[in-house]
Parts: structure tokens; C-alpha cells; sequence
């Protein structure tokens, strides 16, 4: 799927879901950027020790763990009006730092994210946001500047097991949608996360997420 475009083709913008709780349960304000990015980078590293024998030249490496997934991406903030939408740079800029960065005292910590971009959906935290100011008024005021965040993948304990474990027969589900049902909580249900959704909806050829017709049956396949 080409990322901005939901299953049926319509454009939808990088939306980013903030919670107090690593559940998801307890939502605490979302972003919508006002342009896609152009790309987006997905990083993956293995941690790993290297031994370096006593005499020898080269090193023995020994593997550690997987590092978190890392997720980054540039977006524009524009308040020229060029586009046709007025905004305050600094005004959305504070937006997003508030959904995304600000300490919360609740939890002593930033806020639990996901982040869902055509068939991206990613469970994270904020590791870093840049801010980079490109145009000014005459007076000084900013308006466009161009945000770089980066983001670390945050998954429970449970999806990463399940993750780990794909061969097993425990992770084939079957459901008949009942009335007022919804995909995404039937999936982080099921696989303790709301990231195998895209896969959830094409192995059962669904051409949307939403308004699924009761008695449907959907079949949760293993991860890949």
C-alpha cells in the first residue's frame, strides 16, 4: 500500500495518537500533520558484542538482542497560506511538541504513541524532534519550518512474544463480526498491538477497516 493512501485509495494524512498508558486505553490528545512527508526511513539493528581473541587480528561477534525499530520522518509546517491553510507556525509547532514531547506528570514521563500512516502503524515513544525555522515575516515571525522526528518502537511484552513465536498454531483466530464490532480493537485484542492490521484486512480481501458487515468472517493469521 503507498503510504498516505488508505486500502481504497483515498488520501488520508500521518496521524499521531497520544496516550497516558502503555495499553492504549487512556487517549491524551492526537497530531495530524498538515502535509505528508515525502519518505520515511525504518531503521533495524542488531545488537551485537565483539570479542577480539588475545593475538588476534580480526573480532568474533557475538550476538546480543534486536534493537527497537526506529521510525523517522520530515514534515513541513506552513503558515504562508500558500496552500490554503492559514496556520501559526509556532502555534502548530507547540501542537505537536505537546502531543508527542511534553513531560507528563501523571506518568512522570512523555506520552505513549501510535502513529498510523497508510499501512503504517507503528507503536511507539519520541526519542527526538528537531526543529529547523526556514522562512520569516519582516518582524521575525516564523513562517515555515521543517520538524525531523524520530521515534522508538514500544511494544509490550505480549506482541513481542507472539512476534517471536510465529509458527504457532495459537495464533490462527477466527471471528464473526458481531454488531459493533471494529477491526482495530479486535486485532490489538488478539495480537496485543494495533500493527498487524493492514495484514489482517488484506489476507481477508476487505477493501476498508471500517463498517465491516456483521456475520463477516475474519481469520487472524500468524505474523510474518
Amino acid at each position: 500500500m503507498v503510504p498516505g493512501l488508505d486500502i481504497v485509495g483515498q488520501l488520508i494524512k500521518l496521524n499521531i495518537q497520544a496516550f497516558l498508558d502503555k495499553d492504549f486505553k487512556q487517549p491524551a490528545g492526537t497530531y495530524s500533520v498538515m502535509f505528508n512527508p515525502e519518505s520515511f526511513t525504518k531503521t533495524f539493528e542488531v545488537e551485537q558484542k565483539r570479542r577480539k581473541g588475545k593475538g588476534k587480528s580480526g573480532h568474533e561477534t557475538e550476538f546480543f538482542g534486536m534493537k527497537p525499530q526506529q521510525f523517522s520522518f520530515d514534515f513541513i509546517v506552513d503558515g504562508t497560506g500558500a496552500s490554503g491553510i492559514k496556520v501559526f507556525v509556532d502555534s502548530e509547532i507547540k501542537k505537536f511538541i505537546d502531543t508527542v514531547y511534553k513531560y507528563e506528570g501523571k506518568i512522570h514521563r512523555n506520552k505513549y504513541l501510535i502513529l498510523n500512516w497508510g499501512s503504517e502503524i507503528f507503536k511507539c515513544v519520541v526519542r527526538k524532534v528537531d526543529v529547523n525555522y526556514t522562512m520569516f515575516s519582516p518582524i521575525g515571525t516564523p513562517l515555515r519550518a521543517t520538524i525531523k522526528a524520530v521515534f522508538d518502537e514500544n511494544l509490550s511484552d505480549n506482541y513481542r512474544s507472539l512476534r517471536d513465536k510465529t509458527s504457532s498454531p495459537d495464533l490462527t483466530h477466527r471471528h464473526v463480526v458481531k454488531e459493533g464490532d471494529r477491526l482495530p480493537k479486535l486485532v490489538y485484542d488478539i495480537y496485543g498491538s494495533l500493527a498487524p492490521i493492514v495484514m489482517v484486512a488484506r489476507h481477508n480481501n476487505l477493501t476498508s477497516i471500517r463498517n465491516i458487515k456483521p456475520e463477516t468472517v475474519i481469520l487472524f493469521p500468524p505474523l510474518p
